[in-house]
């Protein structure tokens, strides 16, 4: 239905293995939810969709470009391998969930917008 083998729910459910962030995004698609709230980031399921998403790997160099720092820097920062950040931008991967929330810790920012699914930046409610 949403394209996720029903193994990842049973160990999600049975075990508490969280899954890749592509079948949480593809979940938080289907039910038009936020990505934060169904990975517990907030209690509220407020998700505006954008309008014109981008990709994870443009959403990060805009991010990166808008705080005047390098990939290097960010890598450094938060103890990962700079070479992370050329599959994201050039391959079109995606972080595994622990780097998603890093990385939007480090750039105060919902993992929705990290993500490029909203344009909402923090979890600011009107």
């Amino acid at each position: 239905m949403i394209g996720i083998n029903k193994d990842v729910f049973i160990r999600a459910a049975n075990l508490g293995i969280l899954p890749s962030t592509r079948s949480i995004q593809k979940i938080a698609d289907y039910f038009d939810a936020s990505f934060d709230y169904l990975i517990g980031l907030t209690d509220k399921d407020i998700f505006i969709k954008s309008a014109s998403p981008v990709s994870f790997g443009q959403r990060l160099d805009e991010l990166k470009n808008e705080k005047k720092v390098t990939f290097g820097k960010i890598a450094t920062a938060l103890g990962f391998s700079r070479s992370l950040f050329n599959s994201w931008t050039k391959n079109n991967y995606l972080p595994t969930v622990e780097i998603a929330f890093s990385l939007s810790q480090y750039f105060n920012v919902t993992i929705d917008f990290l993500l490029g699914r909203s344009e909402r930046k923090n979890f600011s409610y009107p």
